[in-house]
């Protein structure tokens, strides 16, 4: 996974996370990366890893996922003192987050579709964290 292993083919003597049972349906979109680094490998043989293409494939996710974001705004981290700054309120945001325990809390019984509650105000919610 964090490694990137993920994107691993099947070989002979192994089977990859990828194709491993755990992870049916659970990842996505393999077919896409795989076309991103043909393409690169095309261009730049033998110079592309896979650390690459999922540096590659995380920046376009985020253009492709959130199309109504203002794309400027998203590339603010390219000052690393704004982006540091910026890092450190939401750290201290974070570690001030009480999970919701009980009645309060929802249980996602599917880990690929967003709870109903969190859908209706993501969009705001993501524009006024940025």
């Amino acid at each position: 996974g964090c490694d990137g292993s993920v994107l691993l083919d099947d070989t002979d003597t192994i089977q990859s996370e990828k194709e491993a049972n755990a992870n049916n349906d659970s990842a996505r979109g393999f077919d896409a990366v795989d076309r991103m680094k043909a393409l690169l490998e095309a261009s730049c043989p033998a110079t592309v890893s896979c650390a690459d293409i999922v540096t590659i494939a995380s920046e376009r996710s985020v253009f492709l996922a959130l199309p109504s974001l203002n794309h400027s705004i998203l590339l603010k981290n390219a000052n690393q003192t704004s982006f540091f700054e910026s890092f450190l309120e939401s750290m201290i945001r974070t570690g001030n987050l009480s999970p919701l325990t009980g009645t309060e809390g929802e249980i996602r019984l599917n880990c690929s579709v967003v709870n109903a509650n969190l859908a209706a105000g993501l969009d705001s919610l993501l524009v006024s964290s940025i």
